[in-house]
């Protein structure tokens, strides 16, 4: 995002508020439609442009995902000194700790901003300056990014505010909240719920990308997953092999998923480079942030990819009937040239299935682009799709810029969540895939391009075409081929066979002697849910590798939430094959309440004291109930640890 189209985007945006508060129509090329939408709930909500009360004095708060105040406060202080504002809010949009005053940041109260964005639609969102329908945040550059638990669940949304002033700000906002919110979710996937003394660093550490920070060229900080991924054993003089390596990615133009090779004591090493453009303090200090990501792992996280090692069909584990017959559906379509649209929760799979299907096609070995529709902001989707002339916008590169689209010229372009694309794109994208032709910002001249689309998404378009927040025509354009993924939960057999996969992987970077395992252990994985699919069964496998004390894994080695979960299901089973609720079909509640006091004391090891913490009742209540049961009287007193014996 360049600072001089965003300082003209300011003052045609001031304008278009202005005309839509005295009733006048505004110009929709010039306020994104999601905006206009936004204004209009705004008031029809009743808010005022003169209520009382705003996010300025948000500083300082807490949500019970980022309760670490140590965490909390190193990131807002180093974020205060070069002139952003840090907040945390809560899935409701409400800052837990923040002063009484302070009105919560939902679009029903205060009306447009990136908070509500960012929790309605799961993905991060900016909103600039007087695209705000509160004019006390016009002064504001603000940028959301929603936070998770393990499964995907939101719980809140981190924000980051900066004043529009101050241009050296503005094209670091996004990839902070990002970054930040990202943080975060890896932490609540795997560590769980970690200690309160852990600190940033641990958090860091647990991240699966690697890490660096600089300070006028100078390496003031790496995570563990650098060493790792450069194979560095001595962490004596890490520090002085990375510096060396990576000072020169910290000079020059910022980088986005760029792909390079180094060489680390005589081995090459292929990454991909993220950066983030210098962090100004008092014109002096210069921070610049690496991200790197392995290149060999096929797999590429970012907005697009060019030429990575891409998956094929009989590398995609599963024999369940369910990923069976996708498979064989994929392998049939592989070979035709129409397009693809692919279902699929989150964690399925969908962008693998996508590379995969190129593997299989006559267009393998030429470009796979991936285009992450959810990640790639509004105002820049067009610049990225299609490119742009020398000249066209000031800020612009001399040069002009080659879109994605002429990129994949003669591949496959992937359209990941291509329900986020604003409908302004939609009727450009449709005209470009319906002519084979493109037309660059700036230019007139129309370049051919020959593209196999491959589009995914997580939410019926049909039905988004109903809501008109999805275009019909540009639907049945890229829906040809219809392939649904099965959630995991839904996978029988592939869950153990998943598990063993990452479980392997992971031995073999954590360098940890697990061999397999336990019977409980794959039970439990069973008779979990799994909301976040493949993806938080992968999570979940690294942080159970990563703990592992024993070379078996047990149901200690997986977070609380699954052996919850676990127990409860088995639970359910045991009582329907009861035989006493088979020969007394009336004492279900009876039955169920023996088997749950049954199964929480051999858990606790028949420790009385524990197995009252976790049914919620008293010891008193659990002896009469235990006195009161045939079966459960049965239990050895000798079993029972409290010291206390049945009477």
């Amino acid at each position: 995002m360049y600072a001089e189209s965003l300082l003209q985007r300011i003052v045609n945006t001031k304008t278009e508020w202005e005309k839509f508060i005295w009733g006048k129509p505004v110009d929709p090329k010039l306020v994104p439609s999601r905006i206009i939408k936004s204004w209009e709930r705004s008031r029809s909500y009743g808010v005022f442009p003169d209520v009382q009360g705003s996010l300025d004095d948000v500083h300082d708060t807490s949500c019970s995902y980022l309760s670490n105040e140590a965490i909390r406060d190193y990131v807002r202080e180093m974020l205060d000194k070069f002139g952003y504002w840090f907040q945390l809010f809560d899935r409701a949009g409400k800052p837990v700790t923040a002063p009484m005053e302070t009105i919560p940041a939902t679009e029903r109260l205060i009306g447009t901003n990136a908070v509500s964005f960012a929790l309605e639609e799961n993905r991060p969102a900016t909103v600039l300056c007087y695209e705000h329908y509160h004019p006390a945040l016009h002064k504001y550059y603000s940028a959301a990014a929603p936070v998770h638990d393990h499964s995907g669940k939101i719980l809140g949304a981190v924000n980051i505010m900066c004043s529009c002033k101050d241009t050296q700000l503005l094209s670091n906002i996004l990839p902070l909240a990002t970054f930040l919110a990202r943080i975060i979710d890896t932490a609540n996937a795997l560590l769980g719920n970690y200690k309160p003394e852990a600190g940033l660093e641990t958090v860091i550490n647990c991240l699966p990308q690697g890490i660096a920070c600089f300070e006028n060229g100078k390496m003031m900080f790496h995570n563990n997953k650098i060493m790792e991924m450069f194979q560095i054993n001595n962490a004596f003089n890490a520090s002085e092999i990375l510096e060396k390596q990576l000072s020169h990615l910290a000079e020059g133009a910022p980088m986005n998923k760029r792909r390079i090779s180094l060489y680390i004591e005589g081995r090459k090493k292929d990454l991909y480079v993220t950066s983030l453009n210098p962090i100004q303090s008092g014109g002096r200090e210069k921070y610049r942030i690496l991200q790197l990501e392995k290149a060999e792992n096929g797999i590429c996280s970012g907005e697009n990819s060019l030429n990575v090692q891409l998956t094929t069909l009989d590398r995609i584990i599963g024999e369940s009937c369910g990923i069976s017959n996708v498979k064989k559906m994929a392998e049939r379509v592989a070979a035709a040239s129409a397009p693809i649209l692919i279902y699929g929760e989150s964690g399925t799979g969908k962008e693998l299935f996508a590379q995969a299907i190129h593997q299989a096609s006559p267009r393998r070995g030429r470009p796979f682009v991936t285009i992450n529709c959810g990640a790639v902001p509004a105002e820049l989707v067009e610049s990225e799709l299609f490119g742009y002339e020398p000249g066209a916008f000031t800020g612009a590169l001399k040069n002009g810029k080659q879109g994605l689209m002429e990129m994949a010229s003669g591949g496959t372009v992937f359209l990941d969540e291509i329900e986020s694309m604003p409908l302004f794109m939609q009727v450009k994208l449709l005209r470009s895939l319906s002519e084979s032709r493109i037309v660059k910002i700036g230019g007139t001249r129309e370049i051919a391009i020959d593209v196999r689309v491959i589009s995914a998404s997580k939410k019926d378009l049909l039905k988004e075409a109903e809501k008109e927040s999805f275009r019909g025509d540009l639907y049945y354009r890229i829906s040809t081929f219809i392939i649904q993924l099965p959630p995991l939960r839904e996978r029988e057999g592939d869950i153990k066979l998943l598990a063993g996969h990452f479980i392997e992987e992971y031995k073999k970077i954590y360098g940890n002697s697990v061999l397999y395992g336990g019977e409980e252990f794959y039970e439990a994985l069973k008779n979990y849910d799994w909301h976040g699919n493949v993806r938080e069964l992968k999570n979940v496998m690294e942080r159970a590798v990563c703990l592992a004390e024993e070379p078996v894994l047990t149901l200690e080695d997986l977070p609380e939430h699954i052996r919850k979960k676990g127990r409860y299901k088995q639970i359910k089973i045991e009582i329907s094959n009861s035989k006493a609720l088979r020969e007394h079909p009336g004492d279900m509640l009876k039955v169920g309440e023996e088997l749950i006091i049954e199964s929480v004391l051999k858990e606790t090891q028949f420790n009385i004291n524990k197995a009252c913490e976790i049914l919620g009742v008293s010891s008193k209540t659990l002896y009469n109930k235990i006195n009161g049961s045939t079966k459960l009287s049965r239990l050895k007193t000798g079993e029972i640890s409290s010291g206390n014996k049945l009477s």
